[in-house]
């Protein structure tokens, strides 16, 4: 959500950013604080916020690239997304493996990189 009201309030910059991220193979989020004073998880969860979205949610999209950024252990929502994220954005290497080993999760990271390896494949066959 936040990328969507990023890259509509500003189209030219977001396209740049986002050009930029691809050739570099990094998430567009790496750019979007410097160059536009913020990141999309911010925007999506304020809006979510604005909203009146329960709390629990608004914090899963806050901190889906920072789930540790918060106080006390990492709810398991925040946990599940920010792994599918990691996963389907090829961003597998920042995955925050201490909130996962808190969980008793890590054992499964390997196969669920497979069930998406597998489940990317199909889609992009179609």
């Amino acid at each position: 959500m936040g990328k969507l009201v990023l890259a509509d309030n500003y189209p030219d910059t977001y396209e740049i950013l986002s050009t930029r991220a691809e050739e570099q193979n990094v998430s567009v989020g790496e750019f979007e604080p410097a160059t536009l004073g913020t990141h999309h998880a911010e925007v999506g969860a304020y809006l979510l916020w604005l909203w009146g979205i329960p709390e629990g949610l608004t914090e899963v999209v806050a901190r889906h690239h920072t789930p540790s950024a918060g106080p006390g252990p990492i709810p398991p929502p925040v946990l599940i997304v920010h792994v599918a994220d990691a996963l389907v954005n090829r961003r597998g290497d920042t995955i925050q493996m201490e909130g996962l080993e808190a969980a008793g999760w890590s054992g499964h990271l390997p196969r669920w990189r497979n069930i998406w390896a597998e489940t990317s494949q199909r889609i992009l066959a179609r």
